[in-house]
């Protein structure tokens, strides 16, 4: 009898735990950076910081670039106010460097025990992260959180952002290379309240649209999705996408960036390329990827006395050859 109750309890157990198989997956780290182009402090830093993060491979990384303490940041003036939003979220907005890692605060000389700390650590939840081209300039992001684990978490807070995973451009502070820059919050600027998955192997879908704006080059956007528990900031799981794949071509706005000089820059009422021997077209964009000016130009001067000050890209058609570069009308 014994035996029969146990090969009926077996039974029972198999049938009612199908589709309720338990692996845990390895938790992927992420760490948020906060820094500012115009930061000496940040500029001394960050070698080390990124000497740290490079014995982390599997670690995720994005630097945002909040107004405070300059607000005169070449990236926090492309977008201040997400910019800022990151670091307001975790209370740490008016100095930099600073540093977040699997959603608490840390530092410069305790960031490799942290990420060594939790380099073993599991998560009852994957995440996956696709991005797809889905023609002209617009991206869709597709973001997967599937429970592989039992566990009691019910709510979430999913952070879904866009980051250009390297930026070549002399700042203020003297940097030339600037890593995993952020570009574009997706799911709102402190993160998007979700209803988890219930049952093991059941999955949420969550899914964005974003626009490319011209100071960013395509091909080297990823979109990053982290989630954390609502209430104490900390880490879930989080996971990266690839590039962006599609049959489609993008605008050619989107071109790569060339050796193009522009004198002077800054500038105030007209602009002199250099090292073109003729310009057939010309088009300027301000930050946000919006046209701002166009027209055919043979002298190589262009006027930009109606422009007000800012920060701008010019892309310029010459000899069947497009050309990226960027300027700032300062008066």
């Amino acid at each position: 009898m014994n035996k029969l109750i146990k090969s009926i309890l077996a039974l029972l157990g198999f049938y009612f735990g199908q589709g309720q198989t338990s692996a845990q997956v390895t938790k992927t780290s992420v760490v948020e950076h906060f820094t500012n182009s115009n930061c000496s402090a940040c500029a001394g830093s960050n070698p080390t910081f990124f000497t740290n993060l490079g014995n982390y491979p599997n670690a995720l990384h994005i630097s945002f670039h909040p107004s405070s303490p300059y607000a005169s940041c070449y990236f926090s003036k492309q977008n201040v106010s997400e910019n800022d939003a990151r670091p307001k979220f975790f209370n740490i907005f008016g100095s930099t460097p600073r540093f977040i890692v699997n959603g608490e605060v840390s530092t410069l000389s305790n960031m490799n025990t942290k990420l060594t700390a939790e380099s073993a650590a599991q998560s009852n939840f994957s995440i996956k992260v696709k991005q797809t081209q889905m023609g002209g300039d617009s991206v869709k992001v597709r973001i997967v959180i599937t429970k592989v684990a039992q566990d009691t978490t019910t709510i979430g807070l999913l952070y879904a952002a866009v980051k250009e995973d390297t930026v070549f451009f002399t700042t203020g502070n003297g940097e030339k290379v600037h890593r995993n820059v952020f570009r574009k919050a997706l799911a709102g600027v402190n993160g998007k309240t979700l209803t988890m998955p219930l049952l093991i192997n059941d999955s949420v879908v969550q899914e964005f649209t974003y626009t490319i704006a011209a100071a960013w080059q395509q091909k080297r956007l990823e979109s990053i999705a982290i989630v954390q528990w609502p209430g104490n900031k900390k880490l879930i799981n989080a996971a990266l996408s690839g590039k962006s794949k599609s049959g489609q071509t993008l605008n050619t706005k989107q071109a790569p960036i060339q050796n193009i000089g522009l004198y002077p820059n800054p500038a105030s009422n007209e602009l002199t390329i250099n090292g073109l021997q003729s310009i057939e077209w010309y088009n300027i964009y301000n930050t946000t990827g919006k046209l701002i000016s166009e027209g055919k130009n043979q002298s190589n001067i262009v006027n930009i006395r109606t422009l007000p000050e800012g920060i701008y890209y010019m892309h310029i058609t010459s000899n069947k050859q497009l050309y990226t570069t960027q300027f700032t009308i300062n008066r």
